[in-house]
């Protein structure tokens, strides 16, 4: 169990013994070749020795002097300080248990300057770590562990840190307790003994002014890196929170939000302003084509106006002339009425004669149908009748041809055995010979054998041309691949090769020198590691990347020096590209004791928790290798992609065993490890983060995968040579079954003909033996059939039956004709009277006509005027319909107008048609009308211009309408709501933009008053930390300078930290990247003393800001922040350190503290310094008998 001491802290200045100080770090090789060094104005600094530089204003815009006088001097003061010295907010107790390294520890720090030493991994940065995460900061700001349980001593359950903190004035001080367990990140505070939330402990520390999160008033050792890498912006925002004015702060995040909304509100404005000009150019441009599409609208009314009117008027002048021919009408038809009642009685004896017409042609006409159907029946039995004396002239011939036919039969029967005796011998002679059928059928089974054979031969050789066919294609398929992975090795190549080309032009041209002109060199010269070297796992990429530079990774590399001085002389002394190029090539003798050796043993990497080394994650070249060891440590610097499983600690004392030390990676930090080269040369551990990999995130081609795809390609390329031989075999066989195949089938042929001969004399046996037995059975019917005198005998009988059947037709036919006659006189009688009575109806018909001239006349004008009435009804009564239908259509701003006109001229027309009326009534006597007191209508004032017009003149003023719509074909009523919109959108962003200019003026104003208060007091707290700064730079004989950066955007205005550390060099930007660890460590201090005298902070610390600064800067750091953090008016502040320089000053109030901590530190107070000097001078007070 380690036991942890406080020890006693000395109060007064000393002499120190020698203590450990750090090697000055070495300049990082890493520089891009792009990155130049900046150029600064030579009027800024003399030389690095201390000369004056004149002051200059770098933004090189101007403030009025009103403003800086409108602003009086902020003097800020911190809270009262305390009797006892401390100012509230000020750590006057730290209490800590199972904390990081303590077991327990209580120490009382000083008002002023606190400087705690002790050895490395005593646990000084644990104290830094215990203020922070007291006071319920969180543990990011330390830039360690991120979980608070990880804080908690190892091996113990439970912790708590306790800080007493100054109270205000009259009020008791703040103890803090926060209690922390090992298996959880909940922890819990305790204030002045009751329980509080973290959220209370932040509002105490707000109220006091802590601010442990700011870089410029709290830096933890792994945090010093992070002061050089804050961006100027976020530098600004730290030192106006630690220094100056209290308000600063407040006065840019009001202009930073009144800048954002000041720029919104001009783009915005900028934008409806563009929107606005835009619209009132279309507004301008769509205003003619409006005005001709109103025009065409007011036409468009117009012709509705007149074609409502002109369809009202078509009906009305149609309604005059259908009341006048329907008055017509009626009188016509009485006429006709009358004179038709005159011939009425002749018209009745007339119809009476057409009514007995009729009847007659009735009957007429029914007995022409009777006589019909009796001529037809008489027609069918004459036919019959015909018929039976056609078969009995039929018969009469065959009984005189019986003769004939008996001599016919005779000769019939003669040539039928005739030819009978020649078929029997025909079938008589001997046939011709037959084939063996045993010989045709061994033949046939021998030729169907063999061709058995020779199929399952052609399978077998089917079989051979698929297995053939398919290891072929596979070949193919497989030198297809593999053509296509060599291309796609070569589309990496050419990737990396324009990437080359991109960022070094001379390597670029270099590696394509190289490949055509091997044969110049002695071995392999490899080409540069970008481009033969990968890292397969993309884990690891960003680690690797980080542990060479960019000229190693341009860096060609040769096995002999032959080779290098060759790749020399053409490249580099000569024009070997055809013009002046530089390369970096590299040669050194193989010897493996010159390499370092390892940090750890593979045992002891997986028992510190990394992964590997570098080497282990990189895929090249043999050769390459010693070349990645010797000058990039590969084989030493360890990596670990999870950083919780590293303990820091234990992994510097490993790889600082053996010389200088090497580098570890863990997580996104690359660890330097290097030791003091003085005193106890202790480990100094120097930390960055490691950027993303941008170079070997493309992965190169191993030459082994190239060589096995190309090996792969020779051998399929091998093999289908050898499977165009076996091809050409296979064909040769092929070629030779197909001959046996035809001599096959030629045996079968020669089977099939023998086999069609047998079949040819079996088929002619069989066809005699039928012609035989046909001939035989044709004889024996013509010998049986009967004798000519029976047959005589059986026609006559026949002929007999025909004739009695003759003798009843005759008879049918008689009888038939008896009834016809008298029916036929009969008709005759009828059809003489039918013709009689016909003429008699035209005769009276005449008589009616001849006397009844007037009737005709008067129904022939009856009709005529009838003709007419109905035509105007119907067209009456459509033109009235389409009036409506016009009306009901028509649109609603022509529609009043129409049926005001259409009312004015019913109105005028029909007062014209009384006076008309009454006119006629009178005969035309206009002195009657006179007389009468009835005058002619004339329009009223309500009839406009116009209305009164003809049905001619309104269609003629219609079509002059549509002719001038015919010359303006504006109908797209788009154009018209676009412009509305666009003139209504001009309108309202009018509006807008009038109101948002408001706005905008108010808001102008408000930054120009903020910014009026803002700016001199910033500049004046940047000038008076720039004299600091520089005086403090000027001390050491190095210059420096801190300007004030303006900007438009607020958020954007910053601070610039500017160096110099040498004669030749001009002031640079302080950065992350450019200056050495030592530098950026001086530049923080000096920066953070220049801040110190105007911090209003309680209290301040840095740990271990001295790392990588020579024994000269840390003098006269040490002896500057003695003077600047013990005056009378300093806050307190920490310093811890891990060494001492002889004859440093101190002073009187600052206090000392000296960590005494380790594993054998005795128990009680003979572990306490206190203690031991109180015995000490016991002793010397004793004259040296009392006991030690």
């Amino acid at each position: 169990m380690k036991k942890e001491k406080a020890v006693k802290q000395e109060g007064r200045k000393t002499r120190a013994g020698r203590v450990q100080q750090q090697q000055e770090e070495e300049e990082e090789a890493d520089e891009d070749d792009e990155a130049e060094p900046e150029e600064e104005d030579g009027a800024h600094f003399g030389t690095a020795k201390g000369a004056k530089r004149r002051r200059i204003n770098g933004d090189g815009d101007s403030i009025p002097k009103s403003v800086g006088s409108q602003i009086p001097k902020h003097e800020f003061k911190t809270l009262p300080r305390g009797e006892d010295g401390y100012i509230p907010g000020s750590i006057v107790r730290v209490q800590l248990k199972n904390f990081v390294t303590y077991d327990y520890v209580e120490f009382r720090p000083g008002p002023y300057l606190n400087m705690i030493i002790g050895p490395n991994g005593t646990g000084k940065s644990s104290i830094a770590c215990a203020i922070c995460l007291g006071l319920n900061f969180p543990p990011s700001v330390l830039g360690r562990a991120d979980k608070i349980r990880e804080f908690v001593k190892i091996g113990t359950k439970a912790g708590h840190i306790e800080i007493e903190l100054k109270g205000p004035k009259g009020k008791p001080n703040l103890v803090i307790r926060r209690s922390i367990k090992s298996d959880s990140d909940a922890s819990s505070f305790v204030l002045n003994g009751k329980s509080v939330s973290g959220q209370d402990i932040k509002l105490r520390m707000a109220e006091l002014n802590v601010q442990v999160g700011n870089l410029c008033t709290f830096l933890p050792q792994d945090k010093v890196s992070s002061f050089a890498a804050m961006s100027p912006q976020e530098l600004l925002k730290e030192t106006q929170r630690a220094a100056g004015d209290d308000r600063l702060t407040q006065w840019q995040s009001q202009l930073i939000k009144a800048g954002n909304d000041l720029r919104d509100l001009k783009q915005k404005q900028g934008i409806d302003e563009t929107s606005k000009t835009q619209a009132q150019q279309r507004v301008d441009m769509m205003e003619h084509t409006v005005r001709l599409f109103n025009e065409r609208k007011e036409l468009e009314k117009q012709e509705e106006i007149l074609k409502c009117v002109i369809d009202v008027e078509k009906y009305r002048v149609s309604h005059v002339e259908y009341a006048r021919l329907k008055k017509q009408h009626r009188l016509l038809n009485g006429r006709v009425k009358r004179l038709k009642a005159k011939n009425d009685p002749v018209r009745a004896r007339l119809q009476e004669m057409k009514e007995h017409a009729v009847m007659l042609e009735k009957r007429v006409k029914t007995g022409y149908e009777a006589q019909s159907k009796r001529r037809g029946k008489f027609n069918d039995v004459q036919a019959d009748l015909d018929k039976l004396e056609d078969d009995i002239d039929e018969q009469w011939q065959k009984i005189e041809n019986l003769k004939k036919a008996g001599a016919e039969r005779l000769r019939e029967i003669k040539k039928v055995e005739s030819e009978v005796d020649a078929t029997q011998k025909e079938k008589a002679k001997p046939a011709r010979e037959m084939f063996d059928t045993t010989e045709i059928k061994a033949l046939e089974d021998q030729a169907q054998n063999d061709k058995i054979a020779l199929d399952h031969r052609h399978t077998d050789l089917k079989q051979e041309y698929r297995t053939h066919t398919d290891r072929r294609a596979r070949a193919v398929v497989e030198l297809d691949n593999a053509q296509k992975r060599i291309k796609s090795f070569d589309n990496v190549d050419s990737i990396k090769l324009q990437n080359m080309l991109k960022w070094h032009r001379d390597t670029h041209d270099a590696i394509l020198w190289l490949r055509q002109n091997r044969n110049l060199f002695k071995m392999e010269v490899f080409e540069p590691p970008y481009m033969c070297m990968t890292v397969p796992n993309p884990a690891y990429q960003d680690a690797v990347e980080a542990l060479v530079n960019s000229a190693q990774l341009r860096t060609f590399v040769a096995q002999c020096k032959e080779d290098v001085d060759t790749l020399n002389k053409y490249i580099n002394d000569t024009h070997g590209l055809g013009r002046r190029a530089r390369i970096v090539t590299w040669f050194r003798e193989y010897h493996e004791q010159q390499l370092a050796p390892l940090p750890m043993t593979r045992e002891e990497l997986q028992q510190l928790g990394f992964d590997g080394y570098a080497l282990d994650y990189v895929d090249c070249p043999e050769g390459l290798k010693w070349f990645l060891m010797r000058e990039c440590n590969f084989h030493r610097n360890a990596i670990a992609l999870n950083q919780r499983n590293v303990d820091v600690r234990q992994a510097m004392e490993a790889v600082g065993r053996h010389g200088g030390g090497a580098s570890f990676i863990t997580g996104r930090v690359m660890h330097q490890v290097s030791r003091s080269r003085y005193g106890s040369r202790a480990l100094n551990n120097m930390t960055k983060d490691i950027p993303k990999a941008r170079n070997l995130t493309v992965q190169t081609v191993e030459p082994e995968v190239r060589r096995q795809a190309e090996e792969t390609v020779r051998q399929c390329q091998q093999e289908l040579g050898l499977f165009d031989e076996e091809r050409k075999e296979l064909d040769a066989r092929q070629v030779r079954m197909k001959g046996e195949d035809v001599e096959i089938e030629e045996r079968l042929g020669e089977v099939k003909k023998r086999k069609e001969h047998n079949r040819g004399v079996e088929k002619q046996k069989v066809q005699l033996e039928t012609r035989l037995r046909r001939l035989q059975g044709q004889l024996t019917t013509l010998k049986n059939q009967p004798s000519e005198e029976q047959q005589r005998k059986k026609w006559q009988s026949r002929l007999v039956q025909m004739n009695f059947q003759r003798a009843e037709k005759i008879k049918e036919i008689t009888a038939l004709m008896r009834k016809f006659v008298p029916e036929h006189q009969e008709l005759v009688l009828l059809k003489l009277e039918l013709l009689q009575t016909t003429a008699n109806v035209s005769a009276i018909d005449d008589l009616v006509n001849r006397k009844d001239i007037k009737f005709q006349e008067a129904y022939a004008a009856y009709m005529d005027v009838d003709s007419q009435y109905k035509k105007i009804k119907t067209k009456s009564a459509e033109l009235l319909v389409q009036a409506k239908a016009a009306l009901a259509e028509c649109i609603p701003s022509a529609k009043m107008e129409a049926e005001r006109i259409i009312e004015v001229r019913k109105k005028y027309f029909d007062q014209l048609a009384e006076y008309e009326g009454a006119l006629e009534k009178v005969g035309g006597d206009l002195r009657e009308l006179e007389r009468r007191g009835i005058e002619k209508p004339e329009p009223g004032e309500d009839v406009e211009e116009g209305d009164l017009r003809s049905l001619e003149e309104l269609e003629v003023a219609c079509q002059t309408v549509q002719e001038q719509m015919e010359y303006n074909n504006n109908r797209d009523e788009s154009v018209v709501r676009s412009y509305e919109e666009k003139k209504n959108l001009v309108d309202q962003l009018t509006t807008v933009m009038e109101q948002r200019q408001e706005k905008i003026n108010d808001t102008e104003n408000r930054v120009q008053r903020t910014r009026n208060q803002w700016e001199p007091a910033l500049r004046a707290l940047i000038t008076e930390i720039r004299d600091k700064f520089s005086k403090a730079f000027d001390r050491i004989g190095c210059a420096g300078d801190v300007e004030l950066m303006p900007d438009p955007d607020f958020a954007q205005w910053r601070v610039d930290i500017k160096v110099k550390f040498r004669d030749n060099e001009k002031l640079q930007l302080l950065t992350g990247q450019r200056q050495s660890g030592g530098e950026r460590s001086l530049t923080t201090i000096l920066y953070l003393m220049s801040l110190t005298s105007l911090a209003h902070t309680p209290f301040s610390l840095v740990d271990e800001i001295n790392q990588g600064m020579d024994k000269r800067a840390e003098r006269m750091v040490h002896n500057s922040m003695v003077d600047v953090t013990c005056k009378e008016d300093s806050s307190q502040y920490f310093l811890i350190t891990p060494k001492l320089l002889p004859d440093l000053k101190y002073h009187a109030r600052m206090k000392v503290l000296c960590v005494n901590n380790g594993e054998w530190l005795p128990d009680g107070v003979s572990g306490s310094m206190r203690g031991m000097l109180r015995g000490y001078v016991a002793h010397q007070a004793a004259g040296g008998r009392a006991e030690a």
